[in-house]
């Protein structure tokens, strides 16, 4: 799938990527009649911004996109939700518009450097802040909000016995094959590889469609 995104035109390559993620997905999830009538926005909306703004390079590209739609609940979940939980209230500097514009003005060469581990992601502001925050903290690798979180992990360990009666009697609706879920977490079970975070996704949507 990455060979035929990096061989899609500037512009359209995170769309190529998204519209390569549904071909895979939709069939292991959906119902083949819902397939048929459903439309890729998701896609075509990457490639409406893309051709607006087609960068040289597939990771600016991916940046700009990844801020205009996949991320733009980010500054929700990573910033207003734990202010909140605290009662505080909270200014966020690096999302000023200036700023933002500047970020994306500089290649991407120059933010990331070293191992792929995401230890030397933000480089830029990694220099900036050198000397005035401890070096533990300087060169830790990047962990998100929540990221801690191993769906495997709860939906084998805690959450199991919720899990099997979720897909096990999946709720019926136009879009879902409870069969094929229900294949899906089989296989999980018994030890084959599966995609953990997507059968966290229908385990939370089966959930809140057996309370609606």
């Amino acid at each position: 799938p990455m060979l035929s995104v990096l061989q899609a035109s500037r512009g359209n390559r995170k769309a190529t990527f998204y519209r390569g993620k549904s071909k895979k997905c939709w069939p292991t999830y959906l119902k083949l009649e819902a397939i048929e009538n459903l439309e890729n926005i998701v896609s075509r909306e990457m490639g409406y911004w893309g051709s607006i703004l087609p960068n040289r390079d597939f990771i600016d590209e991916s940046n700009y996109l990844s801020l205009l739609i996949e991320n733009s609940h980010s500054v929700t979940i990573a910033g207003d939700l734990p202010a909140m939980m605290t009662s505080i209230e909270v200014r966020s500097p690096f999302l000023d518009q200036e700023m933002v514009a500047a970020a994306m003005g500089v290649h991407y060469n120059r933010k990331v450097k070293g191992p792929t581990d995401g230890s030397q992601l933000k480089n830029i502001l990694r220099k900036a802040v050198h000397g005035l925050v401890p070096e533990v903290v300087l060169q830790a690798p990047k962990r998100g909000f929540g990221a801690v979180v191993q769906e495997r992990d709860l939906l084998l360990g805690g959450w199991r016995k919720y899990a099997d009666e979720i897909f096990h009697d999946y709720p019926e609706s136009d879009l879902f094959d409870g069969k094929k879920i229900e294949k899906q977490w089989m296989y999980a079970k018994n030890g084959r590889n599966v995609q953990w975070n997507e059968l966290a996704k229908l385990f939370a949507i089966g959930t809140w469609m057996n309370d609606n």
